[in-house]
């Protein structure tokens, strides 16, 4: 065997090999875009989904104990002069807004 054929051989042994090289990292990379990118991003998108949600979940429990009404007893302002006519009338009306107050002072207690 001269030495031309030697090179000619390992010439086409060479570029058999990066030919099938090639062709493998091909194949690779449309497993990559077909299977892995997909599964990545549905594992990412399902990890927040339920991080989300335990977090929407925490601010809920808090928000809910926190919000407790208070009743605040807001006292009323009799009117300077009450007129002749309406005088019963505001009479009841500032005995049933002290009543509600004295009720909602006892509430709050």
């Amino acid at each position: 065997m001269t030495m031309e054929e030697a090179n000619n051989r390992l010439e086409r042994s060479l570029e058999s090999r990066a030919k099938t090289m090639d062709a493998l990292l091909h194949e690779w990379k449309g497993d990559l875009v077909r299977i892995w990118l997909p599964t990545i991003a549905g594992a990412a998108m399902l990890i927040g989904l339920f991080a989300g949600m335990k977090i929407q979940g925490r601010q809920d429990s808090v928000s809910a104990a926190t919000a407790t009404p208070a009743q605040i007893a807001v006292p009323t302002v009799p009117s300077p002069a009450p007129q002749a006519d309406g005088a019963a009338e505001n009479s009841n009306e500032q005995h049933h807004s002290h009543t509600k107050a004295i009720a909602g002072a006892r509430h709050e207690r």
